[in-house]
């Protein structure tokens, strides 16, 4: 028996009453978004609660911020960080950004509350390992299990100057790594061998005029077009794109989708049946028509199993967002006066 997709909702039909009654009774969208957890255990967004709002027929108050907690950002920014005066006040830190912009001349903490990983004396420690000389960047962050960019802005922000323009090693060992990189070895092999990172290994084979290979499962096609040809590439993007969508907007992404299309890749659109062309067309060209395209059937409903379906992008423009009594009364119109000028 399929799921009912009412089923499917982010959040229950509790809180949605609850969202109600809290913006009804004077709370902000955001100050709610940031008290409601998902079925999937994630935080809700502003633009979730907009739409619940929506859905019960909730008048939307206009977006603006009391003239009480704009002074209240104001005395708190001298003191605390911006991220700290948002959750403070309770409002984004794009908004508490947009007041401060108001008032130049107050000063405002840069620091956004990140902790540092490691203390002063950690800090006056790196720098001394490196200052020694016997270590690199590379060797310092990986026993110290952190990345190169970190051990980088350590060294930047206690005024020390790398050692960029210096080569990690030496001529006869780079001669040994453009012809070991020539027969076949990997760069991430060579860069473990040697002690150095893999961007240092192609530098080294770009330097000395070696030939470069392309990397992944990308290497055995000659351009990008050829690789986002293949099927399930295509289709995998086509995810990808409406997942970072769904969550933009606020919207449900079953990650099964993932498994569905792969376990059977479409090769006919779903609504019209024509062949799907795979190959990569610009939006304007006519040969895109039947590129495929990801379509919610409902768009009530978000990126779920039974709700999503690949078709052409042709049917996919036709329809667009138009709901099932739009598409009848369109179709209706079309039969009406398609006869009646065939009549005359």
């Amino acid at each position: 028996m399929k799921r009912n997709l009412l089923d499917r909702r982010i959040l229950l039909p509790e809180q949605e009453v609850e969202i109600v009654r809290r913006y009804t009774n004077g709370e902000s969208a955001n100050q709610i978004a940031q008290s409601i957890i998902t079925k999937m255990g994630n935080q809700a967004n502003t633009m979730l609660i907009w739409r619940i709002l929506h859905r019960h027929g909730v008048v939307l108050r206009k977006q603006g911020i009391p003239e009480e907690i704009r002074c209240k950002v104001v005395e708190l920014s001298a003191t605390c960080t911006i991220a700290e005066v948002a959750e403070k006040v309770g409002i984004a830190m794009s908004s508490v950004s947009r007041i401060l912009e108001k008032f130049p001349k107050v000063k405002k903490q840069t620091n956004r509350g990140r902790k540092r990983k490691f203390t002063q004396e950690q800090e006056e420690a790196i720098v001394k390992r490196y200052l020694i000389g016997d270590e690199s960047i590379s060797a310092i962050a990986d026993t110290l299990d952190v990345s190169r960019i970190t051990i980088s802005f350590i060294l930047s922000r206690h005024g020390v100057k790398t050692r960029l323009h210096q080569h990690a090693l030496t001529p006869s060992q780079e001669e040994e790594v453009v012809r070991r990189f020539t027969e076949g070895e990997t760069g991430r092999d060579l860069a473990k061998h040697f002690g150095i990172d893999a961007t240092s290994i192609n530098a080294i084979v770009r330097r000395r005029g070696g030939p470069l290979r392309r990397c992944g499962r990308r290497r055995h096609f000659e351009s990008r077009e050829e690789w986002l040809k293949q099927p399930a590439i295509r289709l995998r993007k086509l995810l990808q794109t409406a997942k970072a969508n769904a969550f933009r907007i606020g919207r449900e992404f079953d990650d099964e989708l993932f498994n569905v299309f792969a376990a059977n890749q479409p090769t006919n659109c779903a609504c019209c049946g024509v062949e799907l062309d795979y190959v990569v067309y610009a939006r304007d060209d006519p040969n895109s028509n039947r590129s495929p395209s990801l379509d919610r059937c409902n768009n009530l409903f978000g990126y779920i199993v039974g709700n999503v379906y690949i078709i052409c992008l042709r049917c996919n423009r036709l329809k667009s967002d138009a709901s099932l009594m739009e598409l009848q009364k369109i179709l209706t119109y079309v039969t009406r006066h398609f006869e009646i000028s065939i009549v005359k």
